[in-house]
């Protein structure tokens, strides 16, 4: 048996409630739709940061996180789902998606934290155009990061899977 242990505690001097390493493309990269043709993949430190709903990632796991190097705005997005196609690395992929109509997207003004500002800095944001793939390195990984993030989506279609 055995449960889920007790929540998340530990993570001393960091208020993000997740951070580890996840494969994402290149920016420059837009290949969507296929996993199979291998674009060059990229690990990243991400942090899901649950009061500014951000999931901000840095280059290398020491780099604070208060200087990202690419911010996810979580209110661009509407659903999270793993994709359950076997990726030739075997790391195990998920996406973020953006809502299906072509909606507006919430002003960053609406940030009331020190993390607004980054979103001002030269921190690249990825748009929310289209979805934004990541592989974790295991499945338990990725229903971790899948569970979290989507706790913190606006619109939280809670089905239990």
């Amino acid at each position: 048996g055995g449960g889920w242990g007790g929540g998340i505690g530990g993570l001393a001097g960091c208020s993000c409630a997740l951070r580890g390493t996840l494969l994402k493309r290149p920016s420059k990269v837009h290949i969507l739709h296929n996993l199979e043709l291998e674009p060059p993949w990229v690990g990243r430190n991400f942090a899901l940061l649950p009061a500014e709903r951000l999931l901000v990632y840095v280059q290398h796991a020491p780099d604070s996180i208060a200087e990202p190097q690419g911010i996810l705005p979580l209110s661009n997005y509407a659903s999270i789902e793993e994709i359950n196609v076997p990726h030739s690395s075997g790391f195990f992929a998920f996406q973020l998606c953006p809502p299906p109509a072509s909606s507006p997207s919430q002003s960053t003004h609406s940030l009331t934290s020190s993390y607004a500002s980054i979103l001002d800095t030269d921190a690249q944001r990825e748009g929310a155009t289209e979805c934004f793939v990541l592989l974790a390195e295991t499945a338990e990984k990725r229903r971790e990061w899948v569970s979290q993030i989507r706790a913190l989506l606006p619109t939280t279609s809670r089905v239990s899977s």
